[in-house]
């Protein structure tokens, strides 16, 4: 079959012709197969699409990516939304560049959402795009807030579905997708995998369950042998034909390790090479090694690329390596610098990379040959402590999977190549992982998570209201379908989250609800058991600080720590201990909220002593400390701060949404969201509106700049002249990428249709240049902001930053001079962040610079304007939802107005 005969079902001439120049006219068998299934619907059937269920089993590089291109290409051209679903952000950020390099051009709107991206959030939401590349978790909880949405998409691709097995994310798969089956909507259903066979237990099991064709290939385009090297051989099985065979390998001289064999094998070899193995730290010790022993040539745009980001000891140390055309890759590493180590690896500047497994699911980076070792690090079930643990047949499959794989031009036969020290190994090994020729059953992961959980996610869904309709939904699981067994009892479950009131019970319908608690907790992904441990702290705990709270957050239970966050060492020394008493005292009392008391008279375990370094860590990440100080402070990199500050970033906005739920008045709430952002990002809330825009180009260090020269907004930032730009230490492509970043802005803002003179306000700039002619204090209530009007025009601020705009006015009005003392303002260090906040609020909704408060460099601030122009609702302010504000006006001045 070729590309041009998809025209029959449907497909745009516009799309196939972008796939003919990109992958050539004809179709590899796999997809022709799939398209004779009924992947696309029948032929010459342009209007009466019928949604399609298939299982798509394929080994790597055989082409069952573009079946779902095709897929999503004809849900398009039916005016219908297609979402892909991923396991990993990695895998995401790939796919999301190919559609969009792909589809974008055609003005095809795609969208990418995983933690990475909260800006595309709400357009997921709204249906704002026609292509939606989305880890599994994000489109769970989209289900769980707004099952509805369902309505306008007419394809879900699941790839890698195997995931579906794994305890914890797989229960998460599974529940989504019961949803999808179980709701009046059926999108077709497109599930793709490299390691799953057409077996009763593999890919049947799953299209039982969803009702779907099997569409499998067993033969690779490109032939792969994967084996078995050890004593001088290389013992392996042809992927395609199954023959065996050998051939001569690098042999270990007396006293050397098989490693020494790998990197005189690595030397002389001339292709490219992908080695996987156990633990970050082996990976920079064998890149090193290899380097030390090569003469190969720089990859030079890498190292150019990587002198922009933050500097750190561990690139600098993959900067040496890239001198040598070798690098590694691992969850150290920011997700921007595994990108960089990637593209130049496809472009061939990079020979070998060094990896653990943050490459081995499904990342399309083509190799000559993969080496790997067959164990990994694993967290057990009672203590967060690495241990090791062998791969499983779809981890080994999926990461020998990356040798030979498909491209343009002369095609090389695929290595995959494990290391044995002994011969007893080498049997062991060819056993578990070259010689069966079943794949490995597909099972249900239902049971790791609680059953609590998936119940209130059910009901809070719309898709449940009791046991029996529990027991329905439960029937269309995977778990109840492949393994047969009866419903679980939810009676429990249900007592469980009505009596700590997640659930309320109507007798007179006989249904379950959730309450506003419970809808928090579920929408927001907390667990039931997070939302029980928060409830019960905050019966006793209220934290006072922002510190305070990010120590609750890490209080709770079922997160897990990064991998190798706390060293064996740093327990038996008490290292968190000591850095808290040397360097962070002034953090003894949140730090109380972690340890308790008892810490000073028992020794910490190793959850208590971890999390404490983590606080600790997070504190000095969120104000913008160097990447190398953090480094040198807390043996950690980037990335697994950056892993860090996600998860912190998560609980915190949990709590935030349960406070919400209790009280939909309390200002904690757009706080913690501020917070969420400096925990997430490494920088100080007023920075978030120059990140939003300048992140795509700009690091950590940069912003850090800009925070150290004054700017805090895009107003600030328009002020610094091209030498502030330089002196700042930004690079001409940096500089040139603001200016034409803010050359659009302005271009955006002047697009803006203007507002018609006879219409309620004219354009606030024109009518005043330093100061407003009028401000006046209204505090109406709408949507979590309060409302203050300068010139007459509306101006809705936040709870924090209208209590600081009230208070100045208030003192300027009616205080000697108007000046206002910072801990008269408010109590602690971060005046002057909320000050600047508050600045940005009102310029940014004026669309104009306007000096707001001036400062006399003693601590002393006053608001920007003559008393004689301001004005105070007083009566509204009486009864104002803030004990601070109201304090502030009783009693009234005469002088307030009414």
């Amino acid at each position: 079959m070729h590309v041009s005969d998809l025209s029959k079902w449907g497909i745009p001439e516009r799309i196939i012709a972008v796939w003919r120049g990109r992958q050539g006219e004809s179709l590899l068998p796999v997809q022709s197969r799939a398209v004779r299934k009924g992947l696309l619907g029948p032929p010459d059937n342009e209007h009466n699409l019928q949604p399609v269920r298939m299982v798509i089993s394929a080994p790597t590089s055989s082409g069952k990516s573009f079946c779902a291109e095709m897929a999503m290409a004809r849900a398009l051209a039916a005016r219908q939304k297609a979402v892909m679903l991923v396991p990993l952000k990695a895998l995401a950020e790939q796919k999301f560049r190919l559609f969009e390099d792909t589809y974008g051009p055609l003005g095809v709107r795609c969208i990418i959402a995983t933690g990475d991206h909260p800006e595309n959030d709400h357009r997921l939401a709204a249906g704002d795009y026609q292509i939606a590349v989305v880890i599994y978790e994000k489109f769970d909880l989209l289900l769980t807030s707004a099952l509805d949405c369902l309505k306008n998409i007419g394809l879900v691709v699941v790839d890698e579905i195997q995931t579906i097995s794994e305890p914890g994310r797989g229960a998460i798969l599974e529940r989504l997708l019961t949803k999808i089956v179980a709701s009046v909507y059926q999108p077709s259903l497109v599930c793709l995998s490299a390691v799953i066979g057409d077996d009763a237990k593999a890919a049947g099991r799953l299209a039982d369950w969803l009702g779907a064709t099997v569409v499998e290939e067993t033969a690779r385009p490109v032939e792969l042998m994967r084996g078995i090297a050890v004593d001088g051989s290389f013992r392996y099985r042809s992927y395609n034909t199954g023959l065996d065979g050998r051939e001569p390998f690098a042999e270990v001289s007396a006293g050397e390790e098989p490693f020494d064999g790998l990197i005189e094998q690595l030397k002389s070899e001339t292709g490219s090479t992908l080695v996987f193995l156990r633990s970050r730290r082996l990976t920079v010790e064998a890149a090193f090694r290899l380097a030390a022993a090569v003469n190969w040539p720089e990859a030079k745009k890498a190292i150019e690329r990587l002198s922009e980001e933050e500097p750190s000891y561990l690139v600098r140390s993959l900067r040496q390596a890239l001198t040598r055309s070798v690098a590694f890759h691992n969850a150290d590493l920011s997700p921007r610098q595994r990108l960089i180590i990637e593209e130049a690896f496809i472009g061939g500047e990079v020979r070998v990379i060094f990896s653990t497994t943050t490459l081995a699911l499904g990342v399309d980076l083509p190799a000559d040959t993969v080496y790997l070792e067959t164990v990994k690090y694993s967290s057990g079930e009672y203590s967060n402590r690495p241990g090791l643990v062998p791969i499983s047949r779809a981890e080994f499959d999926n990461m020998t999977g990356r040798a030979g794989r498909l491209r343009s031009g002369a095609q090389k036969v695929g290595r995959a190549v494990v290391l044995a020290e002994t011969e007893f190994d080498s049997d062991v090994l060819w056993e578990n992982y070259i010689a069966p020729d079943r794949a490995e059953e597909v099972r249900s992961a239902f049971q790791s998570v609680r059953l609590a959980d998936w119940v209130l996610n059910s009901i809070v869904s719309g898709l449940a209201a009791g046991t029996p309709s529990l027991e329905r939904l439960y029937a269309r699981t995977f778990a109840a379908v492949s393994l047969k067994e009866t419903p679980p009892d939810f009676a429990e479950a249900l007592a469980s989250l009505r009596n700590r009131q997640l659930l309320a019970w109507s007798a007179s319908t006989s249904h379950f609800t959730p309450t506003a608690v419970g809808q928090a907790a579920a929408r927001s992904g907390l667990t039931v058991a997070q939302t029980f441990h928060f409830q019960d702290s905050l019966q006793s705990i209220y934290p006072q600080t922002l510190s305070g709270w990010t120590a609750l957050a890490l209080t709770g239970p079922d997160w897990s720590l990064p991998p190798g966050m706390l060293s064996g060492a740093e327990l038996a020394d008490g290292m968190p201990v000591k850095m808290l008493h040397q360097q962070y005292d002034h953090l003894l009392e949140e730090a109380s909220l972690l340890l308790g008391e008892q810490y000073r008279r028992e020794p910490l375990s190793y959850a208590q002593a971890a999390q404490l370094k983590a606080f600790l860590l997070l504190h000095a990440w969120a104000r913008l400390t160097p990447i190398m100080e953090l480094e040198q402070q807390f043996q950690m990199h980037v990335g697994q701060i950056m892993s860090l500050g996600e998860t912190a970033a998560h609980l915190i906005l949990g709590l935030s949404v349960l406070l919400q739920a209790k009280d939909g008045r309390t200002p904690l709430r757009e706080e913690l969201t501020e917070h969420a952002f400096s925990l997430r990002f490494g920088m100080p809330s007023c920075l978030r509106q120059l990140h939003a825009v300048l992140a795509e180009a700009l690091h950590r260090g940069d912003f850090l700049a800009f925070y150290q020269f004054g700017v805090r907004s895009l107003s600030d930032l328009r002020q610094l002249e091209s030498q502030g730009l330089q002196r700042a230490g930004l690079s001409e492509s940096k500089q040139t990428f603001i200016k034409e970043k803010l050359q659009s802005l302005d271009e955006e803002n002047v697009m803006q249709p203007t507002i018609a003179t006879n219409h309620a306000h004219p354009p606030v700039a024109a009518r005043f240049s330093t100061q407003p002619e009028s401000v006046e204090i209204d505090g109406t209530f709408e949507r979590e902001r309060y409302l203050v009007k300068i010139n007459g025009f509306p101006v809705r601020l936040t709870g924090k930053s209208f209590k600081y705009f009230t208070r100045l006015a208030w003192w300027r009005l009616y205080r000697d001079n108007g000046w206002i003392y910072k801990e008269d303002l408010e109590i602690g260090f971060n005046q002057a962040r909320y000050l600047y906040r508050m600045k940005g609020e009102v310029c940014s909704a004026l669309g104009l610079t306007w000096p707001v408060f001036e400062n006399n460099r003693l601590g002393y601030y006053r608001l920007n304007i003559d008393p004689s122009r301001i004005r105070i609702d007083v009566d509204k302010l009486r009864v104002h939802p803030d004990y601070e504000v109201r304090s502030l006006v009783s009693p009234s001045p005469v002088q307030a107005v009414n």
